[in-house]
């Protein structure tokens, strides 16, 4: 297990950072560029994000499935990496060209900077790093990531300056993701040698890697949609309250996400090796750790949330409070889908489920922004957010309860629920009593963390889930 907590920790590091990265540059970026700007660059980045789901085709979560499968075999894994990154930059080529297309003939609105937005495409077709987590070498890629991040933090501070840097803005952002793609590749002959596969080797791939990216498809619905229709319906004002209130969720959510990343390769490779009671043991003690988390980023989002949108984006981005909140609901129920999927649904290939689930999130998500949008602006957005993600929860849940113990889980989160009320209830209240400001918010964290921590020891103390045991252990040593 050594090898499996070091991973955890450099994937955990790392997305540590990309939370401190967006605490230095939003609360600038915003107050700089104004809603207006940040909703043009939140829309025009949606729609490129749609391309590069084409372009990566679910790869990712396939790529990283199959790697993880047959790492144990060099020549079957150098095999299998061929065949998938075959296919990887083919479809990536095709998808560059129908971006440039449709950007030619039909965007006349914000062309230069649709077209900065390209390099995301550009840098899809250079993305492998569903290789190395297959191998779990992610010492390596976190590594490199980070000195790229690093830097485009430095260059957004030297270099955008005013309303009219919104360019320049989204070429940092762009062209930092292109390099921390393409940088890896040095590091490739290492651990992975290409060779030309046939047509029939590459066919084998192609049905699997549809049905994992429908989902994504699904997905991207309530991810981009949103802003999209936004932009479409009310106006970049309202896309830049909902881009900025998104970004507040997405930071600690990506804490969670880290979990899943790393653990999906090494189930994977227990569920190939057949040992399924590991398998259940180590869902069993991830699901506890990251709900604690969930609970705790939820409820202490929803009672910072009023105090800390106009002291972090500025008054002009205040309606972010309301939205923060709302989206804080939608956290436990994001994390407990997430666990599912990445460390029991896609290990073990059940892939119905969750496409299913995520179809069914997606529609309903729709129909909620058609009649919520028009009159709700963000706040309907929001809205249909949060009933989205309840459905892929309760649909996921509901599809494993015969393979995971969905009840017990439940039971074991009741009194992190109970300690998380208590936290929102006296931070929420500080926020009404007192202004609006930086000492206010400094306040409401350590009251918060104070409140959740103590909560969090006694239960240590008392209780004897798989996780408590494990905490105490680590708290005695």
């Amino acid at each position: 297990m050594s090898g499996l907590r070091k991973n955890i920790i450099y994937q955990f590091l790392y997305e540590l950072l990309m939370i401190f990265i967006p605490l230095f540059t939003i609360p600038y970026v915003s107050r700089i560029l104004g809603a207006e700007n940040i909703g043009i660059f939140s829309y025009t980045y949606a729609i490129a994000n749609y391309f590069v789901l084409f372009a990566n085709l679910g790869i990712k979560n396939y790529g990283s499935r199959t790697i993880a499968m047959v790492r144990n075999n060099k020549e079957e894994m150098n095999q299998r990496f061929s065949e998938i990154l075959s296919i990887h930059v083919a479809c990536s080529i095709v998808i560059v060209f129908m971006y440039f297309g449709i950007l030619l003939f039909l965007m006349d609105n914000n062309r230069d900077i649709f077209f900065i937005q390209s390099i995301y495409i550009l840098a899809a077709i250079f993305d492998i790093n569903w290789f190395f987590f297959g191998i779990e070498k992610f010492k390596l890629t976190v590594g490199r990531n980070t000195l790229v991040k690093i830097l485009s933090v430095v260059l957004v501070f030297v270099f955008v300056k005013t309303r009219e840097d919104l360019w320049i803005y989204a070429l940092i952002l762009a062209l930092s993701t292109f390099v921390g793609q393409s940088i890896v590749w040095f590091a490739l002959n290492k651990y992975a040698s290409w060779s030309k596969p046939s047509w029939f080797d590459i066919k084998q791939h192609i049905r699997p890697l549809f049905i994992l990216f429908l989902p994504i498809l699904a997905l991207s619905v309530y991810k981009y949609m949103d802003k999209i229709m936004l932009g479409f319906i009310c106006s970049n004002v309202q896309v830049g309250f909902y881009e900025n209130a998104e970004k507040i969720i997405n930071v600690p959510m990506s804490l969670i996400m880290a979990f899943g990343v790393v653990l999906m390769p090494r189930i994977a490779n227990m569920v190939a090796g057949r040992d399924k009671g590991e398998v259940v043991k180590l869902i069993n003690i991830s699901m506890e750790a990251i709900m604690l988390l969930a609970i705790a980023i939820s409820f202490g989002l929803a009672g910072i949330s009023f105090v800390l949108a106009p002291v972090f984006f500025g008054y002009e981005f205040e309606e972010c409070g309301i939205l923060i909140m709302g989206l804080a609901v939608t956290v436990p129920f994001m994390a407990f889908a997430n666990v599912i999927r990445t460390q029991y649904l896609i290990p073990y290939k059940k892939d119905r489920i969750f496409v299913v689930s995520l179809f069914l999130g997606a529609a309903i998500n729709l129909i909620a922004n058609i009649i919520l949008i028009p009159y709700m602006a963000a706040r309907g957005a929001v809205v249909g957010t949060i009933v989205a993600e309840i459905v892929v929860c309760i649909y996921q849940s509901y599809s494993v309860r015969k393979s995971l113990s969905i009840k017990n889980y439940m039971l074991k989160f009741v009194p992190f629920v109970v300690v998380g009320i208590v936290m929102f209830i006296v931070v929420f209240q500080i926020g009404e009593i007192m202004d609006a400001d930086i000492f206010t918010l400094i306040f409401q964290l350590v009251t918060g963390i104070f409140i959740y921590g103590v909560g969090v020891l006694l239960l240590v103390l008392k209780r004897r889930t798989e996780l408590m045991v494990l905490l105490k252990k680590n708290i005695v040593k």
